[in-house]
C-alpha cells in the first residue's frame, strides 16, 4: 500500500476495474480462465499462507496410506475372529480419529485462507495476509465441521462398507451364507462412495464462501450452496462449472503428478541427489523423503485452485441470480460521491 494519495487512488481506481472484470456473468470455461488469472495474481501470498497447512496434509496422508491401511492387511493371529475383528476397528479408529481429522483441519484452514483473499481481491481491496488468518481462524471451528460433515456424507460408503465386513466376519462361522450376502452389501456400498461423493463435493462446492463471505452457519451456508448453483428462470444451472472445475483440478493433478516426478527423476539423475541423501539420511529415510515431495506440491499447489475457483463461482452465480455487480457498482458510486470526493 502506498502512501501517496494519487497513487493510492489510480491503484484502487485499477483494482474496481479488475473487479467490474469478474463480477459478471461467465460460462464455465471463462470461470476457469479467471481463476487462473486470479490464481497468478494472488499465487504468492496463498502458497506462503498454505505452506504449513500442506505439510500437515501430506503428513496425515502418508500416515493413512503407509501405516494405517497397510494394516487392514495384516493381523497378528490368523485363526482368531475377535482378534481381526479388534485390529480392524483399531485402524479404522486411527483413520477416523487421527489423520482424517488432521487432513479436514488442514485442508479447511487453507481454503478458509483463499477464499478471504480471491474475496478481496474481487471487492477491489488490498488482500491481506494477516486478515486473512485471523478469519480463517476465526471460521476454522465451522469450516471443520463442514469438513468432517462432507467426509461423511461421502465416505459414508467406505464407512458403512467396512462395518459390514467385520460384521460378515463375524458371522461367518455360524451363518456362512449370510455372510456372503453382508459381503455383496459391502461391495456395493464401496462402490456408490465413488458416485455419492462426487455428488456431495460438486454441489456444496460453494459452502465455505458462503461461511466466510456471508456469516451462515454449516447447515444455512450448504443449502445456499445448492440454492446458488440451481437454475432459476432462464439462469442455468452452475453445475458446468462446477464440472470444468473438478475437470481442471483432475487435469491439473495428473500433469503435476508427471512433472514434478519426471522433474525429481532428471535432477536425481544429474545432481546425484539420491547418493547425497542416502550418504546424508539413510536409503530408508531419502526414499520416503523422494516419494513424498510430489504428493506435497500436488497438496500445496491444487487445494487453492480449488478454492479460488470455488470463490469465483460464488460471485458468478450472485451476479447471474441476485445482481451482486450491481450492489457492487453502487458502492463504486457511493465512494465517488462528491460529499466524499476528498476520501481517497
Amino acid at each position: 500500500m502506498t502512501f501517496d494519495p494519487l497513487a493510492r487512488f489510480l491503484n484502487q481506481k485499477s483494482a474496481r476495474f479488475e473487479r467490474r472484470a469478474l463480477l459478471r456473468p461467465m460460462s464455465s470455461s471463462q470461470v476457469v480462465d479467471a481463476s487462473l488469472q486470479v490464481y497468478r495474481a494472488l499465487g504468492g501470498r496463498i502458497l506462503f499462507l498454505t505452506l504449513i497447512p500442506a505439510l500437515f496434509s501430506t503428513v496425515a496422508i502418508y500416515f493413512l496410506l503407509d501405516y494405517v491401511i497397510p494394516m487392514l492387511g495384516s493381523t497378528s493371529d490368523p485363526t482368531n475372529v475377535e482378534t481381526q475383528i479388534g485390529e480392524a476397528v483399531f485402524v479404522v479408529a486411527l483413520a477416523l480419529f487421527v489423520a482424517l481429522p488432521l487432513i479436514i483441519f488442514s485442508a479447511s484452514y487453507a481454503g478458509a485462507l483463499a477464499c478471504n483473499l480471491v474475496s478481496d481481491h474481487v471487492n477491489g481491496l488490498v488482500p491481506s495476509p494477516q486478515a486473512a488468518q485471523d478469519v480463517a481462524l476465526r471460521n476454522i471451528g465451522r469450516i471443520f465441521l463442514f469438513g468432517v460433515r462432507q467426509a461423511i456424507l461421502g465416505a459414508g460408503g467406505l464407512i458403512l462398507g467396512t462395518v459390514l465386513l467385520i460384521a460378515g466376519a463375524m458371522v461367518d462361522t455360524s451363518y456362512p451364507d449370510a455372510s456372503g450376502w453382508i459381503a455383496l452389501l459391502a461391495i456395493l456400498a464401496f462402490g456408490a462412495c465413488f458416485v455419492v461423493a462426487p455428488l456431495v463435493f460438486s454441489f456444496e462446492c460453494l459452502t465455505i464462501p458462503v461461511m466466510i463471505i456471508e456469516g451462515s452457519s454449516v447447515r444455512k451456508a450448504a443449502l445456499r450452496s445448492r440454492q446458488l448453483l440451481k437454475s432459476v428462470g432462464r439462469n442455468p444451472s452452475g453445475m458446468p462449472a462446477v464440472s470444468n472445475l473438478f475437470a481442471m483440478v483432475i487435469v491439473l493433478l495428473l500433469l503435476l503428478t508427471i512433472g514434478i516426478g519426471s522433474g525429481i527423476g532428471i535432477l536425481v539423475s544429474i545432481a546425484d541427489v539420491a547418493a547425497w541423501l542416502e550418504t546424508s539420511l539413510g536409503a530408508d529415510l531419502s526414499n520416503k523423503l523422494l516419494q513424498i515431495v510430489p504428493t506435497f506440491l500436488a497438496v500445496w499447489l491444487l487445494v487453492p485452485v480449488w478454492s479460488v475457483t470455488s470463490t469465483l463461482i460464488y460471485f458468478e452465480r450472485r451476479v447471474r441470480l441476485e445482481g451482486y455487480d450491481i450492489e457492487a457498482l453502487a458502492q463504486d458510486v457511493w465512494r465517488s460521491d462528491r460529499s466524499h470526493r476528498f476520501e481517497l
